[in-house]
């Protein structure tokens, strides 16, 4: 097998790192398992094959100099390296496929604003929810960040390539909010990194090529937010409203989801499409832009929800998408990058599978300036339910292969799980990224087996996959199929609480 250490001497790894500093580590049993995986979950059966995908030590340093200590050392001993951010993704970003270190960053939180230049410079260990409720006491905030952003690290959103987020559709991309950024090689020296080819080279590429200690972002001063909520009982349109309004100035962020999402979390189901929107403080006034909006939605059938509704929705906004992850035994889910014009062709299928299948689902989008959408296709399933487990990954896999050969989108974000469509669809881009990764890291000690090579083949999760969705359809005709029947959330009668990342959300 290519690209991951050979010979690797761990307890004299341990050793040295005992005699020469003193950065925290563990290698007991609770702190590595806690520390090997993401928010995906997975059943026991499923675990099985993933059961060396547990590291040997956690570590967390402080400071930079640390960092390059742990990587010169890794290298030293052939000691494989996973940085981990807060294990928000959900495909394997962090899990350690070749055992060794995790190296945790969540306590690299230095951070100084520069308001006469408008950035922030921030150490990468730092959630979102910390760095933007500092920033917003200087009345200042960030120009977009993710909807797990209460948790989530800022390098784990470069390193996972998170680019569709909140603010991003007025402020643009996340990877146009960096100015530059310190990273530590794989040979333990330090780079500065400025510019937009250089920066793309970290973005969305989990680490293989450096671990970023330290970034500068544009900030942004603070502005007043008023959202809206609309329903629509018919997807076309939903997606003609999007472009119809898309040119409108003041729109900070704007998403989509389905009736099916909005039960889990608001309790409310009375169209099949939601609209969400939040508008920014600018030339217009909110008054206008609402009168405008809902002109628009009455000559596409959308029915303008109460602002209580809107108001809830908004301050719950950062909790949605992982509270359909906690009141699920396993979630599995797809992220696709795709554009507005394809979604409805992929939104369609994936929904009339799921309902042929006799599969839970529900659907999220976001979108960007550029009208690019991250299309969220979410398979609520239980461990407990093998064969509805099985089914549920195999239908994200097939709306993906289908993507890629009708060309209407790409996986949104890589790590372990998505490594294996790499080889199969863009195979130019592993290619580059082999050569670059065997320039950059010749131990191949950073995050191995993700991107660059996998332990498992497109061919066998393909023929897996598809067995699992042909004998779902027979189960399906012959009436032996069954959804997953969740216990009702007690909070979904609650009105949710505002979160602390909320208080830049208030609206006038």
């Amino acid at each position: 097998m290519k690209y991951v250490p050979e010979d690797t001497d761990f307890r004299s790894f341990i050793e040295e790192l005992k005699k020469s500093s003193q950065i925290e580590f563990s290698e007991d049993l609770i702190d590595i398992i806690s520390e090997s995986g993401d928010m995906a979950g997975s059943p026991y059966a499923h675990w099985r094959w993933k059961k060396k995908f547990i590291a040997d030590v956690v570590i967390w340093p402080e400071k930079e100099e640390e960092v390059v200590e742990i990587v010169k050392l890794a290298n030293r001993f052939s000691v494989p390296i996973t940085p981990r951010g807060a294990g928000t993704c959900y495909f394997g970003s962090n899990n350690p496929t070749f055992g060794g270190i995790i190296l945790d960053l969540k306590r690299m939180t230095n951070y100084n604003v520069n308001k006469d230049e408008n950035k922030v410079i921030t150490q990468t260990g730092i959630s979102f929810q910390t760095l933007n409720n500092n920033l917003i006491e200087d009345s200042f905030e960030l120009g977009g960040y993710p909807s797990s952003a209460l948790a989530s690290t800022i390098g784990g959103w470069v390193g996972t390539g998170g680019s569709h987020g909140i603010g991003t559709y007025h402020y643009g991309s996340f990877v146009d909010q960096i100015l530059d950024m310190k990273v530590v090689n794989p040979m333990g020296d330090i780079q500065i990194v400025d510019s937009k080819k250089d920066i793309d080279k970290f973005f969305g590429t989990c680490g293989i090529f450096g671990i970023i200690t330290e970034i500068s972002l544009k900030i942004y001063p603070c502005r007043k937010k008023k959202s809206l909520f609309i329903g629509y009982n018919k997807l076309n349109d939903l997606i003609s409203m999007i472009q119809k309004i898309k040119q409108m100035d003041n729109l900070y962020l704007i998403s989509f989801t389905d009736k099916n999402y909005e039960m889990r979390n608001l309790n409310i189901s009375n169209y099949n499409y939601y609209f969400f929107i939040v508008l920014i403080e600018g030339n217009e006034t909110f008054s206008h832009s609402k009168e405008q909006i809902e002109k628009i939605s009455k000559k596409y059938s959308g029915n303008l929800l109460s602002n209580e509704i809107s108001e809830q929705k908004w301050k719950a906004y950062l909790k949605q998408e992982t509270k359909i992850k906690r009141d699920t035994p396993v979630l599995t889910l797809q992220s696709i990058k795709t554009n507005l014009e394809n979604c409805k062709d992929l939104i369609k299928n994936f929904e009339a599978l799921a309902e042929k299948r006799i599969l839970n689902h529900c659907i999220y989008g976001s979108i960007n300036h550029d009208l690019s959408v991250r299309l969220l296709l979410i398979t609520p399933t239980d461990n407990k339910k093998i064969y509805h487990f099985l089914a549920s990954k195999a239908l994200s896999h097939r709306i993906v292969k289908n993507i890629y050969k009708t060309e209407k989108g790409e996986v949104y974000s890589y790590g372990l799980q998505n490594s294996i469509y790499l080889d199969k669809f863009e195979s130019d881009k592993v290619e580059k990224w082999r050569k670059l990764k065997s320039d950059v890291d010749p131990n191949f000690i950073f995050n191995p087996l993700k991107l660059v090579e996998t332990k498992t083949s497109y061919r066998r999760i393909n023929t897996i996959f598809e067995m699992n969705l042909f004998w779902r359809k027979i189960a399906a005709k012959i009436k032996t199929a069954k959804r997953v029947n969740f216990p009702k959330d007690k909070s979904l009668s609650k009105k949710p609480e505002q979160t602390t990342l909320g208080k830049n959300l208030k609206s006038d």
